[in-house]
């Protein structure tokens, strides 16, 4: 003999599940609300070398693109200004991120294929 089964119980369960995760771009919207100069700067240590130094660059990536994104949000410029005013913001940040405006560009040219790609 078959159990009956309560689809009333199941839809019930299905509307209190909680949503889905909201996308990964989350993060970086999050991060921008966060002021450069409170960034750290995290060099962890991992198993092999090849990745600490992917790691490292990714982190460059990501502050300078930071720096670009937020001029572009808060004070409404186009990228290529966004750029300019991101590589004098960093420059007393020294190495590894100050760069050039074309730099700037690039990183933040990377780190948004990273959120776009998920």
């Amino acid at each position: 003999m078959m159990a009956a089964i309560d689809l009333d119980g199941v839809v019930e369960r299905i509307a209190q599940r909680p949503p889905p995760p909201k996308r990964t771009d989350d993060w970086f919207i999050r991060q921008l609300a966060v002021p450069i100069a409170s960034t750290p700067i995290n060099f962890a240590p991992t198993r092999t070398k090849a990745k600490q130094k992917r790691n490292r660059q990714l982190h460059v990536h990501f502050v300078r693109w930071k720096a670009v994104a937020q001029a572009r949000l808060y004070e409404g410029l186009s990228l290529t200004e966004a750029c300019k005013a991101a590589s004098k913001r960093l420059e007393g940040r020294g190495p590894p991120f100050a760069g050039k405006r074309d730099t700037m560009e690039r990183s933040y040219k990377v780190i948004q294929s990273i959120r776009k790609t998920g």
